[in-house]
């Protein structure tokens, strides 16, 4: 259709996909919102230059994909895995310091919720 597909950003602690970002038209205004792994919406921003985006479909495959996401993270405490729906499972890139590290989660008291989801 002309436009960059949804990005599905898995949070993963130990294995364990907990948080789904999604990214949605990444080619013009980008626009984002958290879910959980149940697909329900979180009060949770990151960016300034993005909007909160609103009635993202679930993807049809999204279990498949949390499965994936469990095996690309398995015995690694904190990982964010990027996956694609266009419609099959497409692998897009690991990261282990989504922003550098630097960038926070707000409301403010998301960044000690999420972090307290590291075991170390």
């Amino acid at each position: 259709e002309g436009k960059a597909p949804n990005d599905y950003k898995f949070l993963c602690f130990n294995g364990v996909p907990k948080i789904i970002l999604v990214n949605v038209d990444k080619s013009s205004v980008m626009k984002q919102a958290f879910f959980t792994t149940k697909w329900e919406l979180m009060p949770i921003s990151r960016f300034d230059n993005t909007e909160k985006a609103s009635n993202i479909e679930k993807p049809k495959n999204l279990k498949e994909m949390i499965n994936v996401a469990k095996k690309l993270s398995q015995g690694i405490r904190f990982v964010r895995i990027d996956l694609y729906s266009i419609p099959e499972v497409k692998f897009g890139e690991i990261t282990f310091y989504p922003g550098g590290g630097i960038k926070i989660f707000k409301p403010i008291a998301w960044n000690k919720k999420i972090g307290d989801l590291i075991e170390i």
